[in-house]
């Protein structure tokens, strides 16, 4: 978490951060980011709103910093790039699935919070051309699907 909280500290001399509270748990954050220093918005996403409002807040971010499966997979529908901090092999599948595994970083890796910040970087700088591979992986992944249906039919 300390490492996270490093790279999100960097991340924020040049980008305004959002931390998303899902769930109770994930307010325990919060003291890394102070005591690091980095600068964020919390906000609450446990209260009630509408579909369209919850969406804008996968939308809407330049880069999504996924440390769940849901926190990966709705971004990517929304087309906004996410780096996946991968602690369970469905981070990695999924990546895989996309065929781009790029896009995260395990954190039992021993360069962890390097190869977190380097991927988090290189992403924003790309990100017109992330966002494009991520319409190509979901064209592939609605023909898979259109595939399987089809097969369903039979």
């Amino acid at each position: 978490i300390c490492a996270l909280a490093r790279v999100l500290k960097t991340l924020s001399g040049s980008w305004h951060i959002k931390c998303y509270i899902q769930c109770t748990g994930d307010a325990e954050l919060l003291p890394y980011l102070d005591e690091a220093g980095v600068a964020y918005e919390k906000v609450d996403l446990v209260r009630e709103m509408d579909v369209e409002e919850y969406l804008s807040y996968y939308t809407d971010p330049a880069l999504v910093l996924a440390v769940r499966g849901h926190a990966q997979m709705i971004p990517f529908g929304c087309g906004t790039p996410a780096v996946s901090i991968i602690s369970h092999d469905k981070l990695a599948w999924f990546l895989e699935d996309i065929g781009h595994p790029e896009w995260g970083v395990e954190v039992s890796d021993p360069d962890f919070e390097e190869k977190l910040l380097a991927v988090s970087e290189a992403m924003l700088c790309r990100r017109e051309t992330i966002c494009e591979q991520i319409e190509e992986a979901k064209e592939k992944l609605w023909n898979v699907l259109q595939e399987d249906l089809a097969q369903i039919r039979l």
